[in-house]
């Protein structure tokens, strides 16, 4: 269901290594690896104290190498682009770290080069593992914060609302012993702070072997799609050399654009999610944790305990990939039979618009019943749909193109009418103002009554992804054309 871990062995490289195995005593030496935290620094050779061949090489974003023994302390770590050379100086250099004999220090590359003030920027953390023994039967973590744009977390480790990391300030770890948590079994972390971003965030790690201590770095950055390659994430390394990236669970967001169902109640297993959605009406960001199977919709009851009778809809979440966003839009009528459902459906879109910070984008879904294949474009200036429209022939529950359209970021006109339509006629208008923002990714979801030559009691249902949690404006169209 959640193919999020990519577990792997990463081989130290380097002749430095292979001089550093002939040295008396090795057992006894500190021993070293390096984890690449920072969103945008590229691949890096990282070299130590004053050798001239680097110790690991081609180290980029997201990756922890394995271990390697260096005879002597303190400790300096050099960062060069890979491949560059001696010759080339170093784009960021650690301060010297006193260690002492076999034990393992993990420098950990943070912050953001480009960042404009001093709180974010770049900086190499050394972190010295003392993991207390786990006890039969458990394991231990301890959590790096190195998330660039991320405020002070609290960190839920059972998601069972008791926070057990409070307070963790950004490039501070929960402490050297590590948290005690049980082995064997998944593990759900639920993150969170005062920023609306972490409001529906969690990760899932795969069951650990017994007596594993993991070391585990929040970071990437909020601002970005969490689906991206520097989206907010984890990297989750163990002091045998096992690591893993770690995307987000997935997150759906629940429209109701059926006006004919009523208000509608949304349930994750026994917990109500969403209360009493009316038509146009968007849900708070759902967290979908694996194991839970369905998300299901029931008409809006008075009480919040699930319902005995059968639900609307149930959707299968089965599909949902990790680090993803969607939008599950509710069409139809609801049957008054308990038993037939058929007209009444969930529909599940994936948030994919192009990060474009240019220009908006516009996704067009086709969420009315009873309205036949559509065509939509934004209107320039003239009455008429445009002979090639970017929206085209859009069947009922189908989307347009999931990377989006690229829009002006002005006020606009979407115009909209049947695919089937005659040339001349006018379309249907709906006003989107105020101006999309550049950067903005919008579903535009057609919804509402179409009657043959009657328009005027559609919507368009403007879903902005552009903050944390999306937002939903009900559009009325501003000219009923002809149908």
């Amino acid at each position: 269901m959640f193919d999020r871990f990519r577990w792997g062995w990463l081989t130290v490289l380097g002749a430095a290594l292979i001089a550093l195995s002939g040295c008396g005593g090795d057992e006894e030496q500190p021993r070293l690896r390096f984890i690449h935290a920072s969103p945008d620094m590229p691949a890096v050779d990282i070299y130590v104290n004053e050798l001239e061949q680097p110790l690991f090489t081609n180290v980029s974003y997201g990756m922890t190498t394995g271990t390697a023994r260096f005879p002597t302390s303190p400790l300096t770590l050099h960062l060069r682009p890979a491949g560059s050379g001696l010759e080339s100086p170093p784009i960021l250099s650690s301060q010297p770290f006193e260690t002492e004999e076999d034990v393992q220090v993990s420098f950990v590359a943070a912050g953001e080069q480009g960042s404009s003030t001093s709180e974010a920027s770049s900086r190499i953390l050394p972190i010295q593992e003392d993991f207390a023994p786990p006890a039969p039967g458990m394991i231990r973590v301890r959590i790096v914060h190195t998330g660039t744009d991320a405020p002070t977390l609290n960190i839920d480790m059972n998601d069972d609302n008791s926070i057990e990391v409070k307070e963790l300030e950004r490039f501070t770890d929960s402490g050297a012993a590590g948290l005690e948590l049980p082995a064997q079994v998944p593990l759900h972390f639920r993150v969170r702070s005062e920023d609306p971003r972490t409001e529906a965030l969690g990760f899932t790690l795969q069951p650990l072997p017994e007596g594993s201590t993991v070391l585990i770095v929040a970071t990437g950055l909020l601002a970005t799609a969490s689906r991206t390659e520097t989206g907010f994430s984890l990297i989750v390394a163990d002091t045998q050399g096992l690591e893993a990236r770690v995307m987000p669970d997935p997150v759906v967001y629940v429209l109701n654009a059926s006006e004919e169902a009523g208000p509608l109640d949304v349930f994750l297993v026994n917990e109500e999610q969403a209360d009493a959605l009316g038509f146009g009406a968007l849900s708070p960001p759902i967290l979908i944790s694996p194991g839970v199977t369905t998300l299901d919709v029931f008409a809006a009851a008075p009480t919040s305990t699930r319902p005995a009778i059968p639900a609307l809809f149930s959707h299968s979440t089965a599909e949902l990939k990790s680090g993803e966003l969607y939008l599950l839009v509710a069409t139809g009528a609801p049957s008054s039979s308990e038993n037939d459902r058929s007209d009444f459906t969930l529909t599940s879109y994936a948030e994919e618009f192009t990060q474009d910070s240019d220009q908006a984008r516009l996704s067009f879904i086709h969420a009315s019943a009873s309205a036949p294949v559509m065509d939509a474009a934004p209107l320039d200036g003239t009455p008429l749909l445009p002979r090639e429209v970017p929206f085209n022939d859009v069947a009922y529950t189908q989307a347009s193109v999931p990377e989006g359209v690229p829009i002006p970021s002005l006020d606009l006109t979407l115009g909209v009418q049947p695919a089937t339509e005659t040339t001349g006629a006018e379309p249907t208008r709906f006003e989107i103002t105020p101006a999309p923002l550049p950067g903005e990714g919008l579903f535009g979801v057609l919804a509402g009554t179409f009657r043959s030559g009657d328009t005027s009691q559609l919507s368009l249902l403007l879903v902005s992804t552009a903050t944390t949690p999306w937002s939903v404006e009900v559009l009325p169209p501003s000219f009923p054309g002809g149908g």
